[in-house]
């Protein structure tokens, strides 16, 4: 059993990006893919084996957004784990945390560590 965690962060916002690369990166057993797109999120997708954690901003450029990310994601790595993060409450409102996990920017380290911790369980189990 390979006991590393994958996680995929996909943030178009380079000091947000770097934010979440730093949270991550504090756990161990931690590779950190990133991406600042739908296209390059989708390349991480389909050429990875196996992802474990999808976090993902709502608001992306290009014709797809966060929650196109996150289906691909998830029609791809079915045990996938999907955290969306959006600075706007209505993102949450509109249904999404019916699928995902969400977050709201800001946010702080306690609430991305319980996501890494939940899924490094669900890894482990």
């Amino acid at each position: 059993m390979n006991s590393q965690l994958v996680v995929l962060i996909v943030e178009d916002h380079p000091v947000v990006l770097d934010s979440l690369k730093f949270f991550v990166e504090s756990f161990p057993n931690v590779q950190i893919l990133s991406a600042d797109s739908f296209v390059s999120a989708a390349v991480w997708i389909n050429a990875t084996k196996r992802i474990d954690l999808l976090l993902c901003d709502v608001l992306l450029p290009g014709a797809m957004d966060g929650i196109d990310v996150a289906e691909a994601a998830v029609n791809t790595h079915s045990d996938i784990a999907v955290v969306l993060l959006s600075a706007d409450p209505m993102d949450e409102i509109k249904g999404l945390t019916d699928r995902y996990s969400f977050l709201q920017k800001p946010f702080g380290r306690d609430a991305i560590t319980q996501h890494i911790d939940s899924a490094f369980l669900r890894l482990r189990a």
